[in-house]
């Protein structure tokens, strides 16, 4: 009797504290924010790139992760991730997660 009682409350506990990660992670999904910068940096193996925007008193480097979703454009085309170079000026909605920054549109600027 102890061991299911036992067994039954830490399927509770893991229920109860899953669900509050998982709404967590939407939340934070929900939560787009906007950036312009200059791209200074691109890693297409790891599908990375660092922008420069300047912040209130100084320049800040953001390092995004791209994924298959991510939305990249330059002007009316669809472009690849592979397309960005250094020094593009770019647009970024992005999202926080637990593995860093993750882009969700890219719009590079003419």
């Amino acid at each position: 009797m102890l061991k299911r009682t036992v067994l039954a409350f830490m399927v509770l506990l893991v229920i109860i504290l899953g669900s509050g990660y998982c709404a967590e992670i939407l939340t934070q999904r929900d939560a787009i924010k906007h950036v312009t910068g200059e791209v200074w940096n691109v890693d297409w193996v790891a599908g990375k790139f660092v922008i420069r925007s300047m912040g209130f008193t100084k320049v800040d480097e953001i390092t995004f992760t791209v994924s298959q979703d991510t939305q990249i454009t330059r002007g009316t085309s669809v472009i690849a991730f592979t397309d960005i170079d250094t020094t593009d000026r770019v647009e970024v909605d992005y999202y926080s997660s637990l593995a860093g920054l993750k882009a969700v549109r890219i719009i590079i600027q003419e």
